[in-house]
Parts: C-alpha cells; sequence; structure tokens
C-alpha cells in the first residue's frame, strides 16, 4: 500500500532538516520525508493521499497560503534549498508569521 501524508508538519529529528511537511510511505516502510513534491514523487498514482488540514477538519484554517487562512512561514533572503545545510543559519530572515500575525520583521542585509 502507498500513502501519502501531506501539507502537515513533521518532526524529522533530523538536524539538517528538522521539518518538512510530507511523508510517503511504501509498504509500510517510510519512503520519502520533505516537500509535498518530493514525496508525491516516490509513490503512485493510485497512493492513498492524507491531508492533514483536511484530517484534522481545519482546512478552512490550515494547509495552503490563501487569504483568510492561519500563516505558519518564515521569509528568507535565499534559497534555502541551494544552501548548505551547514549555512542555512546564516541566511538573514526578512519576516516570521505565526498564527496569522507578523511576530518579527527584519532588514535583509
Amino acid at each position: 500500500m502507498e500513502t501519502l501524508i501531506r501539507n502537515g508538519s513533521v518532526w524529522t529529528g533530523n538536524g539538517s532538516q528538522p521539518r518538512a511537511e510530507a511523508v510517503a510511505v511504501l509498504d509500510g516502510r517510510i519512503a520519502a520525508v520533505g516537500r509535498d513534491a518530493d514525496a508525491r514523487a516516490r509513490i503512485g498514482r493510485d497512493a492513498v493521499e492524507f491531508d492533514a488540514a483536511v484530517s484534522i477538519r481545519m482546512e478552512d484554517r490550515l494547509g495552503s497560503l490563501e487569504v483568510g487562512k492561519l500563516a505558519d512561514i518564515a521569509i528568507l533572503d535565499g534559497n534555502l534549498h541551494a544552501t548548505e545545510p551547514a549555512k542555512i543559519r546564516d541566511i538573514p530572515i526578512w519576516k516570521t508569521i505565526l498564527g496569522g500575525e507578523a511576530l518579527w520583521s527584519g532588514s535583509a542585509a
């Protein structure tokens, strides 16, 4: 059985990638952890798919960046996916938003 859990916040325990948004499971084993698109690429079209926001009945408030939904994001001055893991901490932060509320704004350079 193939399963995709997406639009989540998964604690990975990996220091270089502590959180992920998706998990792909193949035959009871984790096949991929990461971005939705990366996890989806590891499974077939007939996979059972769970949307984390829908599963907890909060799809009206969570699960995507849309007007009226809560947003937990950090806006960075750099490409997180193209940066070496040891240098991620050096990427300047422009803004952090938690629950749709801006908690911090700064200058990116």
